[in-house]
């Protein structure tokens, strides 16, 4: 389940460093500043446009109205790496210059809900300058299933053609694609000779995901089909011959630029892998590289919207895991009586036997999940749209999430709401279509955006990625929806399921921690684990690849899953009224979250 636009972060973060840099010296002249309510409401409409500006994706799906925003001209902006540490470092240094100039505005004149966006805003982006140290590891480029290069297929499909310019747009997007993946390389490079490469495993999982979007093929690609669909079905009126110019261009973006760049991208890191040493690439966590440990523990804060610090987090996974793990061995006991371990399987079985992926079947469970949870959550309004279930193309499968919630507009409240399913080809292993739905749709992601968006909080809150929140949320709605469950026989079993998700990934969390932040090697891993009578690892060395490819990825879910359940526990009142002040209050951080709804 996947982040960024992807119910997640707004934009990519190159392109808010430097939008925001260029925002800090329009502000500098102009003096917004030192003002009260009035004044502060125009700085945010300034902020606003500042971080859609030049980004034409982020405008395309948050927008219903961009020309509301004198942003309907925008052209695409393909991030890329800074150039240099040094300039890297003085973008973060504009994102705390920015937090300091909204410490002048006169914080008692401002409105409730300003005051709430003022606190948000000035820890979204004081904590955000902090990464300008570390300019080395910038891993969200390239990845074998996250990454820009993992991201471009969905994001072209999600991408809408509302306007001739989004058209051409979309045509730029692929065209630029071989320029930035050559920028990508080219950074890669830079790691490998500064001793900040990553680990083989991690590049030849790039490889592996760039040979599969460009297969060596003479058959009609998706994308060409696509294209022409969305066209036709855009309404935007063209003659013939600028129909067929469009398809022309968007042919030779595909052939001559999208694909062949895919093609370049493998073929370059494997020549990386040749031209480098393996000790100029780093084999384990993020501790044995110069500032690693020091950059996790930052990564940690922002991705699980928690000032923790990493041994405090360590120290209560650990105690999570345990409390789950005895729970578990409760709920399977109490199931063992009177039957055998083989029922318990049959049972599980029976859970996965009801896992269809039909359209039929899943937009039953979606509705059924909306009315269901109106016991206890706040429900969206009468007249929202509805949801369209969208599927990942084949080709994309091995490559992707098992689902994800796209952000709808954040300025309409009529604007489709789409979540994207990945089917397994499996479906008797990995998640019940169930656990992912309320997941995504409700009530977690599609609820908690749709809820939050038309609450009177600026805007500029409702495109800043708190993913530790977001995530938090969508994991605390999967969790807490098993009461719904249909099928009551089977309820114990899909129970187990559950405890047994936790468990995996309360573990994923404490090795993320011991790999990345304590330095531990897989056999120290094993061994630590035996130690202290934790449940061992079924596959050490997966779990281990995992974590240092992706760092904190675990924790954005599952450490702030259990920041939501500490909270609960200490709010005082019933399940709807928490969840309400939780939706009402939004994306922040648990702390100001606290601060906020008790």
């Amino acid at each position: 389940m996947k982040s960024k636009l992807l119910h997640g972060r707004f934009s990519k973060l190159t392109a808010l460093v430097i939008v925001v840099v260029m925002l800090a010296a329009v502000f500098s002249a102009c003096g917004f500043f030192a003002g009260g309510s009035t004044q502060f409401e125009a700085f945010c409409d300034e902020l606003f446009v500042a971080f859609m500006r030049g980004d034409a994706l982020s405008i395309n799906i948050l927008l219903e109205h961009p020309e509301e925003y004198g942003l309907e001209s925008e052209s695409v902006y393909v991030s890329k790496p800074a150039d240099n540490s040094k300039d890297y470092k003085e973008s973060y240094e504009q994102l705390a210059a920015i937090a300091v100039q909204i410490l002048t505005f006169n914080f008692k004149s401002l409105t409730p809900s300003q005051q709430v966006t003022y606190n948000v805003l000035l820890e979204f982006l004081t904590g955000l300058s902090e990464m300008g140290d570390y300019y080395w590891f910038q891993n969200g480029f390239l990845g074998s299933y996250m990454g820009d290069n993992a991201d471009l297929p969905i994001y072209l499909d999600k991408y809408e053609f509302k306007t001739k310019n989004d058209v051409a747009n979309y045509i730029v997007m692929i065209n630029d694609t071989a320029d930035a993946f050559a920028d990508y390389v080219a950074y890669e490079r830079a790691r490998c000779q500064n001793g900040y490469g990553r680990a083989d495993f991690v590049y030849e999982g790039i490889i592996d995901q760039a040979e599969a979007m460009a297969p060596d093929t003479d058959g009609k690609h998706y994308l060409e089909a696509d294209f022409e669909r969305k066209v036709a079905e855009s309404g935007l009126v063209y003659s013939a011959a600028e129909l067929e110019s469009l398809k022309q261009e968007n042919r030779s973006a595909i052939y001559e630029n999208l694909l062949p760049a895919y093609a370049e991208l493998a073929v370059s890191i494997g020549q990386l892998l040749i031209d480098f040493p393996t000790d100029t690439r780093n084999q384990a966590g993020l501790s044995h590289l110069t500032n690693g440990k020091e950059f996790y523990a930052t990564s940690f804060k922002r991705a699980t919207s928690s000032s923790d610090s990493v041994p405090t987090a360590l120290s209560n996974m650990k105690k999570a895991l345990k409390d789950v793990w005895y729970d578990y061995s409760v709920a399977y006991n109490a199931l063992l009586t009177g039957h055998d371990a083989a029922w318990i399987t049959a049972g599980i079985n029976s859970v996965y036997a009801l896992n269809s992926y039909s359209d039929e079947n899943m937009m039953s469970i979606l509705e059924s999940l909306e009315q269901s949870s109106k016991q206890d959550f706040p429900a969206r309004p009468e007249g929202s749209p509805s949801v369209t279930l969208n599927r990942v193309n084949p080709a994309l499968k091995e490559y992707y999430s098992p689902a994800a919630y796209f952000k709808s507009a954040v300025d309409s409240t009529t604007a489709p709401e789409h979540i994207y399913v990945n089917t397994p080809d499996d479906l008797n292993k990995g998640y019940i279509v169930y656990e992912l739905l309320s997941h995504e749709g409700f009530p977690g992601h599609l609820l908690q955006h749709s809820y939050f968006k038309l609450s009177d909080a600026h805007n500029v809150r409702k495109i800043l990625g708190m993913s530790g929140y977001s995530e938090g949320w969508a994991e605390y709605a999967q969790m807490y929806t098993a009461k719904y469950f249909g099928e009551t026989e089977l309820l114990p079993f899909y129970n187990l399921i559950l405890k047994n998700r936790q468990l995996n990934g309360y573990l994923q969390v404490i090795v993320d921690i011991l790999v990345n932040y304590y330095g531990y090697s897989v056999v120290e891993l094993e061994q630590y684990l035996a130690d202290n009578a934790l449940p061992t690892l079924t596959n050490a060395q997966a779990a281990f690849k995992s974590v240092i490819e992706y760092p904190t990825n675990a924790a954005t879910y599952y450490y702030s899953y259990r920041k939501f359940i500490e909270l609960r526990a200490d709010y005082k009142g019933s399940d709807m009224q928490f969840h309400t002040a939780v939706l009402a209050a939004g994306p922040m951080s648990f702390e100001l979250l606290r601060k906020t709804i008790m």
